[in-house]
């Protein structure tokens, strides 16, 4: 990782894929204590999902479409409040 060329768009997806295929790793080894947090809010992990091989690249196509104005909203918020700590 840490000869990694940033500035090339194949190392970036390398480091993606891995960092998105190491946190699905960790959740589906932590589900069961994730599942006692999340009880309280009637959720819980999909252990199916998380066990089923996939890639970075198939999870972001599968997102639904309703979803992706949510995280642009989201996304200029926190642009917003950046500037306003910046401001300070």
């Amino acid at each position: 990782m840490f000869f990694t060329n940033m500035f090339s768009y194949s190392s970036r997806n390398q480091l993606a894929e891995h960092a998105y295929q190491t946190t699905r790793a960790e959740l589906l080894a932590r589900a069961d204590d994730l599942e006692k947090f999340l009880k309280p809010y009637d959720m819980q992990p999909n252990r199916e999902a998380l066990s089923a091989e996939r890639t970075l690249a198939d999870s972001l196509r599968r997102e639904p479409a309703y979803l992706a104005p949510l995280g642009n909203n989201l996304a200029r918020s926190l642009d917003r409040l950046d500037r306003a700590l910046e401001k300070m």
